[in-house]
């Protein structure tokens, strides 16, 4: 059976510095709760960062 995950969203604000992709706030993320510290939820990553990021397209 399957089990329907729960959300966890990730607000990133302020200005990203020079360089600084959206893979790079992911990977900060992974760093701080570790490999296996969201099992079971699907991420969102929200913000005016992220928002600014997706605009760019990167």
């Amino acid at each position: 059976m399957y089990k329907r995950l729960k959300t966890l969203r990730v607000t990133v604000e302020g200005e990203p510095g020079p360089g600084l992709v959206a893979k790079d706030i992911i990977m900060e993320l992974i760093r701080r709760i570790g490999a296996s510290g969201a099992t079971g939820y699907a991420i969102e990553f929200a913000g005016p960062t992220i928002d600014a990021s997706a605009s760019k397209g990167a």
